[in-house]
């Protein structure tokens, strides 16, 4: 069976973990997976879960079997945050797109999210810290709760539609708000204006306040390789472009931008650079030079400019490099 979604609780067996409400984490995430798991039934997405039960089983165990079910499908992990609310970890080779997504649905139902974000090793940093991240190439995320105040069920529901969404399964609907435009919302919803345009049979871009959209999202494959900034005080696309190792004219393309003015909180697909599980980043400090840092990763100034697409050897400060290993 061609699985869509992957669940996997955390812990298990003599991995008890802490309590939770009155009842071992253990097994406060088993009962939440096997929920959405139902819940993913219902709605038409296909999925599996890890563990049925109460058993020890390794990271390396957990993964070996994702990999068995192969390369396509969305892994979601369940498990209890020390946190107050709720947090939601993500992977350092992906977007956040279904990370912001899940954290907008569910606060938008009540629930407190502590945040959400990515996690690196504390030994490697160009590695995740979590497992489940580091040793699978899967689509995957991470949810651990906080008090839930007995709202399980609509936390479920909640993530449940959210997940069908992102897949481009379901299509969602969005109140026009007041400063809204159709880029913003093609944005956040990981889709095209043209598309948001031919599903509402819209012949311009004028929206009025209260206008209901329907919104299909792009299958979550499309855009796995694009990361996102946020625009901040001071940013130009010249600098962002430098930062990432593209150009100008790249991002203006990729965000269908007429225009070099930014606005600040404005988000922008970045296109990454391609590497391998052996490149690593160094990030430009004050003196360097393209030929120092070649000097010490044992590599070439024409290795580093091709890699990351350089036409001179200008470097600026907290720029990120990669450097191919030898």
């Amino acid at each position: 069976m061609d699985y869509k979604v992957i669940i996997n609780p955390e812990l298990g067996g003599s991995e008890v973990g802490t309590s939770y409400n009155g009842q071992k984490a253990k097994d406060f995430n088993l009962r939440f997976s096997q929920l959405l798991s139902n819940k993913l039934d219902d709605i038409g997405v296909s999925n599996i879960l890890v563990r049925n039960n109460d058993v020890d089983i390794s990271n390396e165990n957990r993964v070996n079997f994702i990999k068995k079910l192969g390369s396509s499908p969305l892994v979601i992990s369940n498990g209890v945050s020390n946190e107050e609310g709720i947090e939601i970890i993500y992977p350092l080779r992906s977007n956040d797109a279904l990370a912001s997504r899940l954290a907008n649905n569910l606060e938008e139902n009540g629930f407190v999210i502590s945040k959400y974000y990515q996690r690196r090793s504390n030994t490697n940093p160009i590695k995740d810290y979590e497992a489940i991240f580091r040793d699978n190439v899967n689509p995957s995320i991470i949810i651990r709760y906080g008090a839930l105040n007995n709202e399980m069920d609509t936390a479920v529901d909640v993530i449940a539609n959210t997940i069908k969404s992102y897949l481009g399964l379901l299509n969602d609907y969005y109140i026009v708000k007041k400063g809204d435009n159709l880029y913003a919302i093609a944005r956040k919803y990981n889709t095209t204006v043209d598309a948001i345009k031919k599903l509402n049979n819209l012949t311009s871009n004028n929206l009025s306040i209260g206008q209901k959209l329907t919104i299909k999202s792009l299958p979550m494959n499309a855009n796995e390789d694009n990361t996102y900034y946020i625009v901040k005080k001071g940013d130009t696309l010249f600098d962002i472009a430098r930062r990432y190792n593209v150009t100008v004219d790249e991002l203006k393309r990729l965000n269908n931008l007429t225009s070099s003015n930014l606005s600040i909180g404005q988000r922008l697909m970045i296109k990454v650079v391609s590497t391998s599980d052996d490149d690593t980043y160094y990030t430009v400090k004050k003196g360097d030079t393209l030929y120092s840092i070649a000097k010490k990763y044992n590599t070439t100034v024409n290795d580093i400019k091709k890699i990351n697409n350089l036409t001179n050897n200008n470097l600026s400060i907290g720029q990120r490099l990669v450097i191919k290993a030898i």
